[in-house]
């Protein structure tokens, strides 16, 4: 059989086996290696890629960032800091129109700029805002629907797993891949206020206006508000301006959560062995995948089918603005199925050779690539994230009123990934900045 021909048979495979529900890391690490023996006809070889490629993944010192960033979103999800920027921003910017969601969106922005995990921050205002927004009257649907749209953000906003593990599968430096997110997690932060706003003016019994707060009110949330936005510019300033390597800033930035936590809350509701012990299983099930990609990407190395897919396209006459569009309409579509890290492991070993055949921006593709993870998150039947805010909340809603309520902030999604696309610049600026 032509390694060509076992490769196609082999990504319906792994295609197959996620869908059934296999995990990630073993529907690809079974493929990769059946398929790597169908091609070379060598067993011994294909068990030596399996414990090479293991032990490898293990060994890299690069890859300590993941497991840093996990265990410091949980010190801060653990600690309650989310409670303070939330109450900070909610005095500040609630009694305008559509004021108690616009506080919501900018405080999910600076809790994920502190914090790795989509799914962390959906739990964590879930349970912050709301209950403080139904009790306010607004929409139950569009409330719910708000956090799983916002928590998305995390996706992009540095630091970023899923963009670690862009950067460690397509071999860009992981510094610049967080940075280059930092500008579209912005832009993707304004215009879902945009959003909330246009639905404040035009169901204002949707989004009424908070309560007012006094100047000395306001002034006094700032005092246990202040701990977020520190901790956010110790890490990226650090990673921007070339004093610490991503991973150094993260052990940094872990310790001084660990240190502002306890200060703030004591080391027993700090819950550190909760945390410590979170973070192992998220780790190990992102090492397990990180490994089960290598191996498939190996295989589909002497499969030749990210050579063949290239000069096939470059003989078919596409433009490059055309292929790049397909391959969103296959993310939007694996998005209905597959979860944000899986969609990016999966990919990345057939699409990145063939986005750089024809010329684009790696570290560009990556915030591309990682939009569309997040934008995924929200899509229907999946949802990683409105599921996490349905399990929150309970009975509050049902699954469907989550997944309605997030349709106008999906939308925005749509738009925020169109200007990303057509003004690259966008995500490019502050990796072109940095001083190394």
């Amino acid at each position: 059989m032509e390694p060509l021909t076992v490769g196609l048979i082999a990504i319906g495979l792994l295609l197959t086996m996620i869908f059934i529900g296999f995990h990630v890391f073993v529907a690809m690490g079974l493929v990769g290696l059946l398929g790597f023996y169908f091609i070379t006809g060598n067993w011994p070889g294909a068990g030596a890629l399996a414990a090479s490629t293991a032990y490898s993944v293990g060994a890299t010192y690069e890859f300590s960032v993941i497991p840093l960033f996990i265990l410091l979103g949980m010190v801060i999800y653990e600690s309650g800091m989310g409670t303070s920027i939330y109450d900070a921003m909610y005095r500040w910017v609630g009694r305008l129109p559509a004021g108690l969601a616009v506080a919501t969106t900018f405080a999910v922005a600076f809790f994920s700029a502190v914090s790795g995990s989509s799914l962390a921050c959906a739990v964590t205002f879930s349970k912050l805002a709301i209950p403080e927004m139904v009790n306010r009257g607004y929409h139950k649907g569009i409330a719910c629907g708000l956090i799983a749209g916002a928590a998305t953000q995390d996706s992009l906003i540095p630091p970023s797993a899923l963009l670690v593990i862009y950067a460690i599968l397509t071999e860009q430096s992981i510094g610049k891949c967080l940075m280059a997110g930092m500008l579209p997690g912005i832009l993707s932060c304004l215009l879902y206020v945009v959003a909330e706003v246009i639905l404040a003016k035009i169901k204002p019994e949707w989004m009424p206006k908070g309560p007012s707060f006094t100047t000395k009110e306001k002034l006094e949330s700032l005092k246990g508000a202040w701990q977020i936005p520190v901790l956010a510019i110790l890490i990226l300033g650090a990673i921007y301006a070339g004093i610490c390597t991503p991973t150094e800033a993260a052990a940094v930035g872990t310790f001084m959560a660990m240190v502002i936590g306890m200060s703030a809350v004591g080391i027993s509701r700090l819950k550190l062995p909760q945390s410590l012990r979170n973070t192992g299983m998220t780790s190990a099930f992102l090492y397990a995948v990180l490994i089960g990609a290598f191996i498939f990407g190996s295989f589909m190395a002497v499969s030749q089918i990210p050579a063949e897919m290239s000069h096939i396209i470059g003989a078919s006459g596409l433009s490059r603005e055309m292929v790049l569009f397909i391959i969103i309409v296959i993310y939007t579509v694996l998005g209905c199925f597959m979860s944000a890290t899986a969609m990016i492991v999966v990919t990345m070993p057939i699409f990145f050779p063939i986005i750089m055949s024809l010329g684009y921006d790696p570290i560009w593709f990556g915030i591309v690539v990682v939009k569309m993870a997040g934008i995924g998150m929200m899509h229907p039947p999946v949802g990683l994230c409105v599921y996490a805010v349905k399990a929150t909340v309970g009975d509050l809603v049902t699954l469907g009123d989550v997944f309605k309520g997030g349709l106008i902030f999906l939308v925005m999604d749509y738009i925020s990934l169109f200007i990303i696309i057509y003004f690259p610049w966008i995500s490019l600026y502050l990796p072109n900045m940095m001083i190394k």
